[in-house]
């Protein structure tokens, strides 16, 4: 619709194209405009424009802004690099503790071996056991909660049925010395 016979863009595309771009100017204006001291915006270096970078306004001078980055540093730059940072969406996370049962608790072994595994399994952001192997923390994005607790039962299953053939090995191995 936008290409005439000749292959040529139409006056319908420009007319797009002009009213898509004065958008665009509007909203560079009104966010130049509604800077503030503090405010987080990002940075589009003049070198790679495609490469953008988080910084905080500590100052407006004019038209550059004085800039200071998450590593401290510090830098006045024009406006016209000024971005605004995207919106992100915001990640909710839980934290749980649950009790280890006493039939796995002795063998840390095995369940501090088998933590890894299960951090990475679940998805979960950290795992540990705690209070001398009462109960095992963890934390997961909220989406993860349901996931994760299915996990935890099928990892104390596997201790359990790991811990009780250990015993089975170790009842043979003192059954085989005695006889």
């Amino acid at each position: 619709a936008y290409i005439d016979v000749d292959g040529q863009p139409t006056q319908a595309w420009f007319r797009t194209s002009l009213l898509s771009e004065r958008k665009q100017q509007q909203q560079q204006r009104a966010f130049l405009q509604s800077i503030q001291v503090g405010d987080a915006i990002e940075i589009s270096p003049e070198q790679a424009p495609r490469l953008r970078c988080t910084a905080f306004v500590n100052a407006e001078i004019g038209e550059t802004v004085h800039v200071v980055y998450p590593d401290q540093s510090d830098e006045l730059i024009s406006k016209d690099r000024l971005l605004p940072v995207p919106a992100r969406r915001a990640v909710t996370f839980a934290c749980q503790r649950v009790r280890i049962p006493n039939s796995i608790r002795a063998d840390s072994a095995v369940l501090n071996k088998e933590l890894q595994f299960l951090k990475n399994e679940a998805k979960l952001t950290r795992i540990c056991a705690i209070d001398m192997n009462r109960h095992l923390e963890y934390v997961c994005r909220c989406e993860n909660i349901a996931r994760a607790a299915i996990f935890i039962d099928v990892l104390f299953s596997r201790i359990r049925r790991i811990s009780a053939l250990v015993r089975e090995h170790e009842d043979l191995l003192i059954r085989a010395k005695t006889s």
